[in-house]
């Protein structure tokens, strides 16, 4: 063979083994793997993981306190609708099942944004509220999966000061299951709430408003809180309400959502004889349910206390019974502050006495 053959033939060779190491033809030999997961096989639920849930870091009480609701006389809150409704019914109970993708998605539809919140102190929990760019009187609500049976309620934010940001406190001190706020003044819209009862707080003897959160059950807030009960009967909604004491007035009038006579172990008078003895005064507290004839402001037309006492018409009719699910708490300016106030303090401890939670 010529030395150009021997040459041309080794260059040959040469060639197609290096063809062959590198694969060739085959495209699969060069195939770069995709930083996007391929999607999940038809029918299958993608599963949730800490990247699909966005997460905060900050104070609960903070961001309620900073939060701006829908004030009074405003006209700016808007109703969800029946649809509205049942999505975010249908994404709570996802969330409360941990089904995060299928809860997120719902939410999402209906502006609502929900993150995983992680307090300063440590605690963490979802938390459900509007978007940025919307404020529709919608309202804040929390979940923690691994909390007492217990779910804090604010329905009268703004109206009785300082009960949006008591309650904030008060879903991390008792390590609760869920936390409600309603997000609007009672007296934002001029719209009457169909249900019974009518109030002058709003300037004039009228009818309760829809804005209204414990006397409408148009608002998401409601709504809330009949998934949280019948998703559990063992929890116990805890409604917490303000009022302008006078002199000789107690601190708190407590209720199981009714004004009838109970036993002593009855839930209203549990607590109130607990609140007495941490605060050592015996007008701490005045009970709705021991036959006191000073008793007032005992939340007989709470559509939520209504519910929780198994009303048929929770809109409409009050019972004279009670299931022991619903407590309403009326209390004086000075139980309700948050900063440091010893006599708030005492409410918790006779709270956590009442429900077995331990520090």
């Amino acid at each position: 063979m010529r030395p150009f053959q021997k040459k041309f033939s080794f260059l040959v060779i040469t060639f197609l083994l290096t063809f062959l190491l590198l694969g060739g033809c085959n495209p699969q030999a060069t195939e770069t793997k995709s930083s996007t997961p391929p999607p999940p096989p038809s029918g299958s639920s993608p599963s949730p993981t800490d990247a699909s849930l966005p997460t905060q870091l900050g104070s609960l009480v903070q961001l309620v306190s900073k939060t701006e609701f829908v004030a009074a006389g405003s006209n700016a809150y808007v109703p969800p609708s029946s649809a509205e409704q049942e999505k975010f019914r249908t994404s709570l109970k996802e969330l409360l099942a941990d089904r995060v993708p299928q809860a997120m998605a719902g939410l999402t539809d209906i502006g609502l944004d929900l993150v995983q919140f992680t307090d300063t102190g440590k605690s963490s929990f979802y938390l459900i509220r509007e978007k940025a760019d919307k404020n529709r009187g919608w309202g804040i609500t929390a979940i923690n999966l691994k909390g007492s049976k217990l779910v804090i309620e604010a329905p009268h934010t703004l109206f009785d000061t300082k009960t949006e940001v008591e309650a904030a406190a008060f879903f991390l001190s008792l390590s609760a299951k869920a936390l409600l706020i309603a997000g609007t003044h009672r007296c934002a819209n001029t719209e009457s709430s169909p249900c019974s009862g009518t109030t002058g707080v709003c300037g004039s003897d009228e009818p309760h408003r829809i804005t209204d959160a414990a006397h409408s059950m148009v608002q998401l807030f409601h709504a809330a809180h009949e998934v949280f009960l019948d998703s559990d009967s063992s929890l116990v909604a805890i409604s917490l309400h303000g009022f302008a004491s006078g002199d000789g007035d107690p601190h708190a009038f407590i209720s199981n959502g009714t004004n009838k006579e109970f036993s002593a172990d009855d839930i209203a008078n549990r607590l109130t004889a607990a609140l007495k003895a941490q605060t050592g005064m015996t007008i701490a507290a005045v009970s709705c349910n021991d036959g006191n004839k000073d008793a007032r402001l005992c939340g007989t037309l709470n559509v939520q206390g209504r519910y929780a006492n198994g009303s048929p018409d929770a809109c409409h009719t009050s019972v004279p019974s009670t299931t022991g699910r619903f407590l309403h708490i009326e209390q004086s300016l000075d139980l309700r502050r948050t900063e440091g106030s010893p006599n708030q303090e005492n409410l918790i401890k006779a709270l956590k006495m009442v429900f077995g939670i331990k520090d």
